[in-house]
């Protein structure tokens, strides 16, 4: 488990872990508090340096680049949501509060980071895309309030919309899913509405691991 980060008050009291990081794509290995990340340009160079063996599959030869890779990960993500990035860099202070696992956004958008498992065939441990979502108002001033919260996966879901821009075909942003809460020491799980987008199948179905080699690589080289 993450060890937690310090916590500010902000916006009638909300808390927001207090961490602040250049915008990246990275792989992680902590489950809830305490992201790291590495700097990256865009989610096609995502890094690695897993130390947890849960998180991470036998090395591999690349397929790109040819070399024999120590580790594949089996989790990758956004540094934030969407519409943070969009924001002009020497705006960003003034009208944002961003931090590992929730972001507002001018006090009118809210954010949180969850994690969107995908079954991996023949394998024990899913794939995740760490995802930032957008929720209501209600629904983050909640999640705030359960933050510490023994007993909080009792919590319905709330209606979520991703808002993390992940490469599948027809982009991801807006995509409909539910957020659901689960115990102290691990994300919330994103769940996409069944439809036919290929993020969704892949979710409903589970890929092979020669996708997400596919994936990684990519993630690795920017290809």
């Amino acid at each position: 488990m993450g060890s937690e980060a310090g916590l500010f008050a902000s916006r009638q009291g909300r808390c927001i872990i207090k961490e602040q990081r250049g915008g990246a794509i990275y792989a992680s290995t902590k489950p809830w508090f305490g992201q790291q990340a590495a700097p990256a340009d865009g989610w096609r160079r995502a890094l690695s340096r897993s130390s947890v063996r849960r998180h991470q599959m036998p090395g591999f030869h690349c397929s790109t680049c040819g070399s024999h890779h120590d580790e594949l990960p089996l989790v990758l993500g956004a540094f934030a949501p969407a519409a943070w990035e969009a924001l002009p860099e020497n705006q960003r202070e003034a009208r944002a509060v961003l931090s590992s696992d929730q972001c507002i956004i001018d006090n009118q958008q809210f954010f949180l980071l969850g994690r969107l498992d995908i079954p991996v065939v023949g394998q024990e441990n899913p794939f995740t895309w760490l995802t930032w979502v957008s929720v209501s108002e209600a629904n983050f001033e909640r999640a705030s309030d359960l933050w510490h919260t023994e007993g909080r996966e009792s919590e319905p879901p709330y209606f979520a919309w991703i808002q993390s821009a992940l490469p599948y075909p027809g982009g991801t942003l807006s995509l409909k899913a539910k957020l659901i809460t689960q115990p102290l020491g691990e994300r919330p799980l994103v769940v996409l509405e069944e439809t036919d987008h290929p993020l969704a199948v892949e979710q409903r179905e589970g890929i092979t691991a020669a996708r997400l080699q596919s994936i990684v690589e990519a993630a690795l080289h920017g290809v």
